[in-house]
C-alpha cells in the first residue's frame, strides 16, 4: 500500500527522474527483505514443526531486516518528498 501511496505522489507532484531511481530502489528493497524473510520463514517451517530457538531467532533476524529495510525507505522517501512539499 505504501508504494501505491509513494508512487502516486511521485506522480501528482512530478518528482525528478533521479529521484524515481532512489524510489525504485528503496521498493526493490524491502520487496527482496520481504521476500527473504518469507523465504527463512517457510525453510523454518519445513525443517523444525517443533519449537526452536535456533530457528526462531533466524524468523526474529529476518523479521528484523525487513523492518530495516523499511525505515531506509521511509527516509529515502522523506528527503524526496519533504523539499518538493514546502516549494
Amino acid at each position: 500500500m505504501a508504494t501505491v501511496i509513494v508512487v502516486a505522489s511521485g506522480l501528482y507532484i512530478g518528482i525528478a527522474a533521479g529521484h524515481w531511481r532512489w524510489i525504485i530502489l528503496s521498493v526493490a528493497l524491502v520487496l527482496v527483505a520481504e521476500a527473504l524473510n518469507s523465504a527463512v520463514e517457510r525453510l523454518g517451517d519445513a525443517v523444525s514443526t517443533d519449537h526452536n530457538p535456533y530457528v526462531g531467532y533466524a524468523k526474529d533476524l529476518a523479521g528484523a531486516a525487513v523492518l530495516v529495510a523499511v525505515v531506509a525507505a521511509l527516509a529515502i522517501w522523506l528527503t524526496i518528498f519533504i523539499p518538493y512539499l514546502r516549494r
